[in-house]
């Protein structure tokens, strides 16, 4: 009855089919890329046995959590398999049209899953979450296959059995058959039966293990001679079953009928446990038969268990033949849909069934797939089973057609099914109406997602008859709050409105809790017009019958054509208008229409709440609340109506105006007829009055609408009428209403006796309707709906402009408008179906088209929520091997046998697909039958597409484009145009290029990629190329090799663009357009990874590579000739003269080496040898001289290659030299390696030219079949596909193309040679140069614009400042180096100038991995005050440069030899007991010479220290003026001032120096002394250090010299592409080992090689490993709707703003946003500055990120800096304040969440805030921050006197901030004294305070003791050593403090700012004042007290609770950390702070 399932490459039983019937398989092969995300180790990939396919599900993390009613958090704890088997229990519900609250029964659960990986693997490594949770939840919330079937039948309240279910792989068709044993012995009437497993971890590949039953390469082959294995995947399936009879009475959709079943075990009667038994398969098989009770023979298929190993497929095989041997041979097919999906352990067997049931109905068997050879272990053709191979159709016949279904699990259980096709459904006569189509879901986003699957199912050959789809949607799905409702009568209405083309007829609405009540509205004169409601009479009977009745009882007196004329007439014949425009005529009319549209909507089970009318309505009302009989209605209308035609003439007109503004506007000359709407009332009266106010309206506000109509109603026209009225009605019978009716007379309910009497009737015709109060009446009450029931619309727009207590639901018209072209019953349903999509009751039996019977239809639209718990690290050993991420792992073969591959075509996989609509297509139009075709499929899926054509230039008419192919501007204009990044790109272009010469193949494709790149695009983007005949698969002809270069952008530009894919799809002439793009879609839905297809046959094939067999040739190798004459194109080049001199010694072959230079002549030679034996001509000239020695002859030609009539001529001359020519080696070749936004289109044509335009010339010149081969050097390049040679993997590319399109040709793909060729060159061929002057400088050479540079060649095995400063074993120049390189430097540029170095900031280390050489570069670049200093390095000569340091030379006069304030004034220092140890020598490997530390001298805040080189280094000082191992030291020695220096996992390292000043070479002896002058805990510090000799002389002064935290143990060194290559040389072909390799390679009759001795696929694995490093981290974040922007104080701030949003992905930072909270690191650093300095041409270093780290403070830093004039932007008077206005306390860390209540932390004593932002990066995002930061702290002289004062201030901050509490307030130090303060204060005004919270606080000490020294001494016994030992530096301080007021009370006498040092002091000392005056009260509440283990005395003293037990009758919470009162708030005690406050703050 209903199915439901998610499986591979499926998400339904629809799209299974789908598969299964396309011959597609489920399993996806994952690239080396794809596996690394997805979390697989590189180790694993290295292992040669590990195979990349996965059978996964595509949201295996994804639940719907709030359709179940789980919170977030416990569907996260939720096992995956119980949560998918939830959203396919409920799919197989829908799918049998059944809701559980409906079924009239008993609904049982049987089902199994696979093991509960989840709850090992995620949940339990997760240390913390078992800690909150607790094993016993965590197991019983649903990690445990126990609770599998119980809580489906808890939360869908089942009360049948509900049975967990075991049985390894069998489980689920066991579970089939305990259903339907429960289901014949009554226990229930409805069973859900099925299996799930979700195998952990996901999209994960496995490792192949010969003998075991995993398949060595993915692919599952069932029954055939190939068979190695299955593959386990990931899935649900589940059935619904009933028993038959019960399903036939109540008319369900029966798929097929379950016959038979059994199950049983096979015992021990077999070799193992784990052993299949053929006897125990065969029983089972033999009881089911014959329970089914069928011959074996009717038994057409049968789908096995067919796992696909060698040994179990034949013991089924035989198994199954013992009970179907009886049937015959070779009756019954056999299949297994292994094949397809894999095998889905617990879930297989359910899984088979559904095979086999959709193929019965169906009628077709679905291929078992990868069957060519029967299994020779098992007889098959004296069996009775054939595999179904191919697709075979399966119909239905005169004997029932019938199915087995196997299923075998570990362990022995066995279970077999016999199915049979279900009966066919008696045929039913199909009524043609409009119906109604009712959706529903819980939310609008699932709506939609419902909606989308019906526009695909629709389409689909699925479909059923309209009236069984409307039927299945009304009664066979749970109703849900978002509605909405369709109204259709054919197919195309309903796809119409399913796309939102006929919006009249798709209603939307959102239904409240309970039904809500409608209220008739029923419209006045003016709604009728000929031919309303017509439509209706022949579709409705309850309002035919309606009509009918009045017709018969209107008086005789009515106008005989009344009927004729209001429905055999149209609004376009004039005398029916007429007609209907006379009252007589009218008023009858309207009152038909609006009673017959009533009772047809009471039919429909819509009954009115409430009754109101307008005019004229208010009779049709009365009729239907029981007021009057119809007849006697008839009659008020009829005579009504002559009244009004007897009236004088009158007119109408409408004001907008309210009611009392009209009366003063028309006086007493006219009437109010109508109060329409507040605002709205119509005027009535005599025609010149009327028109009268109109003219004096006209212009105005007020300007007036005459009515259509030639009477004045409820005027005093009528007033000579009113008798006449009277006595028409007398004798008419009245009644109460029976139904809430309210009176348009009085515009509210009824008084008594309103409408009872005829005097109520009478003052109705004449007095003024008051419409607009009686719509406000009836909205006293919610939850209403209005209904306007009758013709047009007229009282729908007046009512939503009336206003009561409450909106209504909704404002609804029955009727169209006359002008409207819509059909009377469509626009009635919709009226119906609003009703419903608002929250109506509708009686669904009694609609139009009410029949129907259950079918199959598209089920609910669970959303796709991820809620996954990632495994943690918790229980894993903590000794198992942790590889390090950057290792590449390669591997060099020693046997060179095994280095040899060749590339084949074979057959693929036709890919997974699911259509994806949405986001744009781009179709690049080639204007061919393929692209055209596409343009057709993509219109008819209703995709949104761009047509791009080929142009001159760009252009854009309506949605197509042009551009020009070799345009870069066109492509980037047409990406602007576009408006938004298309999501497929489909490029038809080629297919046209081909044809019409190939131009413009490279440039259009390269443009486009190109321009994706520069796009930056932030969502995935797929582009397929198109084309035909540029690669042959089966040795068909290739007309076109030019295609071939496509393949450099297709495998180059994904390695280059995060989240682009590429693919070239090429076809066969002559193919079906429309299959073509088919097949190609399902390319772009399948998201495939294969980027090289061919369609042949119309079978799908992929390129691999397959290891060729290769042996040495004993004598000449057979491709070669004794004396044979071959040409070689770039022979002087490395691999050219390697093969000429194997070729020349090995064949004693003559040989003409063509190269684009001249060669010297052989008079020359001589002399080149004598002056360099090793340079190029040298080495050609040697080769040349041993060719000839042995027989060879040599012949140098120069030509260049792509100059075919020079290489015409050269080869001319080849032949007159040699007699002919025998074979060619094309070898010439150029690389350009750079990033594609790096080149320009002539950039790559250079790199193109010699490969493509060369080889086609030679092509052309040396015709195929003239030579004995036609060989061509290609690349691996062309399979690794490295980042940067776009072109160069092109132009490879085609020449494997040009080969292959020759008999003779011959295609070498090269390895890296390790000793020459080009990628030796590029990489790794260093130049030795001539000594510099210094060790670490190069000569110096003067290059354009009189820039200086030097370059060198550093190596760590020969310099000590390298290999004497390793950092995590790794060779790293030291910081403090690039000071040592610019002396140098200034020393050889300009010696003898007096110089200082400003801003120098180091951008990244520079770092020796493997102890490889480095080439580099250190530049001075003249600028107007001296130099620009810039060092750089890169691997090569050719690779690109990275920079390393930059700085400021300014040229002075004069030294200036003034200390830095901060230097000028010392305090008393003491010896530390870390003399002569350096700080970081645990953490960095220094070698002798860094130890030179000697004693060491600290104070407050400064330290001082002596330096000695050791003796044997004194050599040194003559090269060095600043010896790296002596400035490294002593500079940083200044790290001993931090707290957490020395501590493991991180280490300092310098990043900048603001100024550096020398006066003076090093001595070996002299100190330095270092000031602390900024620092971040934990983060930054830096110093101000100052050199001097034993004499005082000052050598050198640093100012700002700062230092970053790293953490690790080493500078982490991702792997990069020219690592790879370094390692790929280092593994290549050696010079040696040539011949061997050429021996082979020539004695090969393959005519494709590719010659590596490092394994292809580890090569392409690390290439795709650095594509995936270089993936973007960074989300992009999508602005928060609703959320203001940000507001920027001036255009620099602005212009800062977007630099962090470019490098930080984040949109619109806040002002004052961190740099290092929105996710800033060091490389964005760099970055960062560097957009700086060119903006705005301001040099910072880079610790200025760390002194600034907000926008705004990094914003005034560059303004200062660089002296800038700025323009403020406007803002709205409405935005934030900026810095000018008014002081506030409140300085805002972190956003977060709008619903969490911030926390506001007070500053500590000294009154700043910045050592908080530590606490920020352990708060939750969601938990908004505030510091309150201390008036005067910024320097200013006022400061605030008393706490009290603080306070208040601040609690007026925090109220402006947060008006309604709880307030959360905490304080640091003596900030916990003003947040108690505030707590009382706020707590007095009423206000509410949360939680509050003391940072190391001690309490107030109203009478101060005085310690005794023996009080002291006892308490210090408390400190630890480390406590101990600081102690007298805490002394010192103390007396220092002294001095520091003296100073500061001067400045303030004087008027003057305080200095930054100072500013501490002034507001510790103002808050110790502020202190000793406060008197706390008590405080009721509670309070938590953090607090430091290591405490000075006073706080010991204090007690456990600090002395606040004093002051707080509440409890005291005390929480003690491993820490001091100075680095509490800093690591690692501010992380576990962080988490506590995230835990009260967020309730968790």
């Amino acid at each position: 009855m209903g199915m439901a399932g998610r499986f591979p490459s499926a998400r339904t039983v629809s799209q299974l089919w789908n598969l299964l019937s396309e011959g597609r398989i489920g399993t996806r092969w994952f690239t080396d890329e794809e596996m690394l995300a997805n979390g697989v180790s590189p180790k694993e990939l290295a292992d040669p046995a590990y195979v990349r396919a996965a059978n996964y599900l595509s949201d295996m993390e994804c639940f719907d959590a709030g359709f179940f009613g789980f919170s977030p958090r416990e569907a996260s704890i939720l096992d995956p398999q119980h949560r998918h088997f939830l959203e396919c229990a409920w799919e197989a519900l829908e799918d049998a049209g059944h809701m559980p609250e409906h079924f009239d029964g008993r609904i049982g659960v049987f089902a199994g899953s696979g093991m509960q990986a989840y709850l090992p693997f995620n949940l339990l490594t997760n240390p913390d979450l078992v800690a909150e949770i607790g094993m016993f939840l965590l197991r019983h919330t649903g990690n445990d296959k126990d609770f599998l079937t119980t809580r489906l039948s808890y939360i869908l309240n089942l009360q049948g059995p509900s049975v967990a279910i075991q049985t390894a792989c069998s489980t689920s068709l066991v579970a089939v058959h305990q259903a339907a044993a429960s289901l014949l012995s009554m226990e229930c009437d409805m069973a859900i039966a099925g299996g799930v497993t979700v195998e952990l971890p996901h999209r994960h590949g496995y490792k192949f293990a010969g003998g075991e039953i995993q398949s060595p390469d993915g692919l599952c082959r069932p029954f055939d001679n190939d068979s190695e294995g299955t593959v386990f995947g990931s899935g649900a399936a589940l059935v619904v079953l009933r028993r038959l009879e019960d399903a036939l009475a109540d008319g369900d959709d029966i798929k097929a009928v379950l016959i038979g079943s059994a199950v049983n075990n096979d015992g021990a009667q077999k070799a193992g446990y784990l052993a299949p038994s053929v006897d125990g398969q065969a029983e089972a098989a033999a009881e089911a038969l014959a329970i089914a009770n069928v011959p074996a023979e009717t038994v057409s298929y049968v789908e096995a268990h067919g796992t696909g190993t060698p040994v179990g497929d034949p013991i089924e095989l035989a198994g199954l033949s013992q009970v179907y041997g009886a049937g015959g041979t070779g009756f019954c097919g056999i299949g297994s849909v292994k094949s397809n999906i894999g095998h889905l352990d617990t879930a297989a067997g359910a899984t088979s069934l559904i095979k086999v049931v959709e193929a019965l109905r169906h009628e077709v068997i679905p291929a078992s797939l990868h069957y060519k050879t029967p299994n020779s272990r098992f007889d098959i053709a004296n069996s009775p089973f054939y595999v179904v191979s191919e697709r075979r159709p399966w119909p239905r016949g005169a004997v029932p057609r019938r199915a087995g279904i196997n299923s075998l699990g570990v362990g022995g259980t066995n279970a077999h099914a016999i199915v049979e096709e279900a009966p066919r459904r008696p045929a039913i006569q199909r009524e043609e109406s409009w119906r109604l189509f009712p959706f529903s879901a819980r939310n609008v986003a699932a709506l939609d997602g419902l909606r989308d699957k019906w526009r695909e199912f629709v389409n689909s050959p699925g479909m059923p008859d309209l009236a069984d789809a409307a039927y299945t949607l009304r009664h066979g799905r749970r109703e849900f709050a978002a509605r909405r409702a369709v109204v259709a009568k054919t197919q195309d209405d309903l796809k119409a409105a399913l796309w939102g083309e006929a919006p009249a007829h798709v209603m939307n609405g959102m239904a409240e809790k309970g039904p809500a009540e409608v209220v008739f509205m029923f419209p006045g004169g003016g709604a009728q017009y000929p031919g309303a409601g017509a439509g209706l009479l022949t579709t409705s009977d309850a309002f035919r019958a309606a009509v009918d009745d009045c017709f018969a009882q209107i008086p005789l007196d009515a106008p005989a054509d009344l009927r004729a004329t209001m429905f055999e007439r149209t609004l376009e014949d004039a005398e029916a208008r007429g007609r209907m425009e006379m009252s007589g005529y009218a008023i009858p009319a309207l009152f038909i229409l609006e009673y017959a549209y009533a009772r047809m909507f009471q039919s429909w089970g819509i009954e009115p709440a409430a009754i109101l009318g307008h005019s004229a309505g208010e009779y049709a009302g009365a009729v239907i609340a029981g007021v009057m009989s119809l007849a006697d209605a008839l009659k008020v209308v009829v005579w009504r109506g002559k009244v009004m035609d007897a009236a004088a003439a009158g007119a109408m007109s409408i004001i907008p105006a309210p009611h009392q503004k009209v009366r003063e506007m028309i006086g007493d000359a006219l009437d109010i007829a109508a109060l329409n709407a507040p605002d709205l009332c119509v005027v009535s009266g005599e025609v010149a009055e009327v028109a009268a106010l109109e003219t004096r309206l006209k212009g105005t506000e007020y300007e007036a609408t005459r009515v259509r109509i030639n009477v004045a109603a409820h005027s005093r026209i009528l007033d000579d009428q009113l008798d006449n009225f009277r006595k028409g009605i007398e004798g008419i019978n009245l009644q109460d209403p029976e139904i809430p009716f309210v009176s348009s007379l009085r515009g509210r309910w009824p008084e008594a006796g309103d409408f009872s009497t005829i005097d109520y009737w009478v003052r109705h015709l004449r007095q003024t309707v008051l419409f607009a109060d009686t719509v406000e009446t009836v909205l006293e009450k919610p939850g209403r709906i209005l209904l306007e029931v009758g013709p047009g619309q007229t009282l729908g727009p007046l009512a939503e402009m009336s206003a009561g207590k409450y909106d209504p639901l909704a404002v609804i018209s029955a009727g169209r408008p006359p002008k409207e072209a819509d059909d009377d019953m469509a626009r009635a349903l919709a009226a119906a179906g609003r009703i419903w999509t608002a929250g109506g009751e509708i009686d669904w039996h009694a609609l139009p088209g009410s029949k129907g019977r259950r079918v199959s239809l598209p089920t609910y639209a669970f959303a796709k929520e991820r809620h996954w718990i990632e495994p943690g690290k918790g229980l894993l050993a903590e000794t198992a091997e942790v590889e390090a991420d950057s290792a590449i792992h390669l591997t060099r073969s020693e046997n060179l046998d095994d280095w040899f591959v060749t590339k084949r075509w074979n057959l693929a996989p036709v890919p997974p697909a699911e259509v994806r609509h949405g986001g744009l297509w781009l179709l690049f139009h080639g204007g061919d039958p393929v692209s055209e075709a596409l343009a057709r499929l993509l219109a008819e899926r209703r995709e949104t597409v761009a047509i791009v054509r080929p142009g001159d230039n760009f252009s854009k008419e309506n949605n197509e484009y042009r551009v020009a192919p070799d345009s870069v501007e066109d492509f980037e204009t047409l990406f602007e145009t576009l408006g938004e990044m298309p999501v497929h790109i489909l490029d038809g272009w080629p297919m046209a290029s081909a044809v019409d010469g190939q131009a413009g193949l490279f440039d259009a494709a390269f443009c486009l990629v190109r321009t994706i790149q520069s796009v930056d695009p932030a969502e995935d983007v797929r582009v397929t190329f198109i084309g035909s005949g540029g690669v042959s698969v089966k040795g068909e002809d290739i007309p076109y090799p030019a295609l071939a270069t496509l393949i450099g952008p297709v495998r180059v530009a994904p390695r280059e663009v995060p989240g682009l894919h590429c693919q070239y799809v090429d076809s066969e002439a002559g193919e079906d357009p429309f299959w073509l793009a088919k097949a190609i879609l399902d390319e772009q839905d399948g998201a495939t990874s294969d980027d090289l297809i061919a369609f042949r046959g119309r079978q799908r094939y992929a390129q691999a590579l397959e290891k060729l067999s290769v042996s040495p040739a004993d004598e000449v190798p057979k491709r070669l000739k004794e004396n044979g004459r071959y040409v070689i194109t770039g022979g002087a080049g490395g691999i050219g003269i390697t093969l000429a001199r194997y070729l020349g010694v090995r064949a004693r072959a003559k040989i003409a080496l063509i190269g684009r230079s001249t060669f010297p002549p052989r008079s020359e030679w001589e002399g080149l040898l004598a002056r360099s034996s090793v340079s190029l001509q040298s080495v050609v000239i040697q080769a040349i001289r041993e060719i000839e020695a042995a027989g060879g002859e040599v012949l140098l030609v120069s030509a260049d290659v792509t100059d075919r009539q020079a290489l015409k001529s050269a080869l001319e001359t080849i032949r007159e030299a040699f007699g002919g020519i025998d074979g060619l080696f094309h070898g010439a070749g150029l690389m350009d390696d750079a990033p594609m936004l790096g080149k320009g289109l002539e950039d790559t044509h250079r790199v193109l030219a010699p490969k493509v335009t060369g080889g086609a010339n030679l092509a052309a010149l040396l015709p195929d079949g003239s030579l004995d081969f036609f060989a061509v050097f290609s690349s691996t390049s062309v399979v690794t596909a490295p980042p940067g040679q776009v072109d160069y993997v092109a132009a490879n590319s085609y020449l494997e193309s040009l080969a292959a399109a020759r008999r003779d040709g011959l295609a070498i793909s090269w390895g890296v040679w390790r000793d020459v060729g080009m990628a030796a060159r590029a990489y790794r061929h260093m130049d030795e140069t001539a000594a510099g002057p210094h060790p670490l400088l190069g000569p110096m050479e003067t290059q354009e614009k009189g820039v200086l540079s030097f370059t060198s060649y550093y190596d760590p095995a020969a310099l000590w400042v390298l290999n004497e400063h390793a950092v995590g074993g790794v060779p790293v120049l030291p910081g403090t180096a690039y000071v040592e390189i610019a002396c140098a430097a200034m020393s050889a540029a300009a010696a003898g100038r007096k110089w200082e170095l400003h801003s120098l900031s180091l951008m990244s280390p520079m770092v020796f991995p493997d102890g490889a050489r480095m080439r580099v570069v250190v530049t001075l670049t003249p600028t107007e005050r001296g130099f620009e200093f810039q060092v750089m390095s890169s691997k090569s000569a050719e690779a690109p440069l990275i920079e390393h340091a930059r700085a400021q030379i300014i040229l002075k006069r004069l030294y200036d030899r003034r200390p830095p304030r901060s230097l000028q004034a010392t305090g008393p220092l003491a010896i530390a007991d870390y003399s002569g140890r350096d700080s970081q020598g645990e953490l960095i490997d220094f070698g002798p010479r860094w130890d030179n530390i000697g004693e060491i001298r600290t104070g407050r805040g400064e330290i001082e220290a002596d330096f000695t080189l050791p003796e044997a280094f004194a050599s040194d000082l003559k090269d060095y003026s600043a010896h790296p191992g002596l400035t490294d030291t002593a500079a940083t020695i200044g790290l001993y001032l931090l707290s957490d220096i020395g501590r493991k996992g991180a280490f300092y390292a310098p990043m900048s120096i603001d100024r550096l000043r020398i006066f003076g070479s090093l001595p070996r002896w002299f100190k330095t002394r270092a000031r602390l002058v900024a620092e971040t805990p934990g983060r930054y510090a830096s110093f101000d250090v100052i050199f001097t000799d034993d004499l005082g002389t000052v050598l050198m002064i640093w100012e700002g010299f700062a230092l970053s935290r790293i953490e690790g143990e080493s500078f982490d060194e991702a792997s990069t592409s020219e690592q790879l290559v370094d390692v790929l040389i280092a593994q290549g072909i050696g010079i040696t080992e040539a011949e061997a390799v050429f021996d082979r390679l020539f004695n090969s009759d393959a005519n494709s090689l590719v010659v590596s001795p490092t394994s292809m696929a580890d090569i392409a694995r690390e290439m795709a490993r650095i594509g995936a490093n270089r993936k973007k981290q960074t989300a992009r974040a999508a602005v928060e709707e609703g959320a203001p922007s940000a507001v920027y104080a001036n255009t620099v701030e602005e212009k800062i703003a977007t630099f962090w949003s470019d490098l930080l992905g984040v949109n619109q930072p806040e002002p004052e946003a961190d740099f290092f909270d929105l996710g800033g690191h060091s490389l964005a650093a760099v970055r960062l500055f560097a957009k700086i300095r060119k903006e705005y041409a301001t040099d910072l270093p880079l610790a200025t990120l760390f002194q600034a780290p907000t926008l705004r403070l990094l914003s005034n830093m560059v303004i200062q800096k660089g002296n800038l004039e700025v323009t403020k932007v406007a803002v709205a008077d409405d935005a934030l304040a900026t810095e000018e206005e008014a002081w506030s306390p409140l300085v805002r860390i972190k956003a977060g969440a709008a619903e969490i209540k911030p926390l506001y932390l007070v500053h500590g004593a000294g009154g700043n805030v910045l050592n908080f932002r530590s606490l920020s990066g352990y708060l939750d995002p969601r938990v908004p921050f505030y510091a309150l930061r201390a008036l005067g702290s910024d320097g200013g002289a006022e400061i605030h006197q008393t706490i009290e004062e603080m306070a208040s201030c601040y609690v007026e901050a925090v109220l402006k901030n947060q008006p309604e509490g709880p307030y959360h307030l905490a304080g640091y130090s003596g900030g916990g004294v003003i947040a108690f303060e505030m707590a009382q204060q706020l707590r007095r005004a009423g206000h509410e305070v949360g939680h509050l919270i003391f940072f190391d606080t001690l309490a107030p000490e109203i009478e101060p003791h005085r310690i005794t020294l023996l009080e002291k001494i006892w308490m210090a016994r408390h400190w630890s050593l480390g406590f101990a030992l600081r102690w007298p530096l805490r002394k010192w301080q103390s007396r220092a403090a002294r001095h520091e007021m003296a100073q500061i009370s001067a400045l303030l006498a004087e008027g003057k700012h305080i200095p930054d040092e100072l500013i501490g002091r002034r507001m510790t000392q103002a808050y110790l004042e502020a202190e000793g005056r406060y008197r706390p009260e008590d405080y009721p509440e509670d309070v938590l007290l953090f607090k430091g283990s290591e405490a000075s005395v006073e706080f010991l003293r204090a007690g456990t609770y600090l002395g606040w037990d004093r002051y707080i009758s509440g409890n005291i919470d005390v929480m003690v950390f491993d820490c001091d009162h100075f680095n509490m708030m800093i690591d690692p005690t501010i992380g576990e702070i962080g988490k506590i406050v995230n835990e009260l703050l967020l309730n968790r």
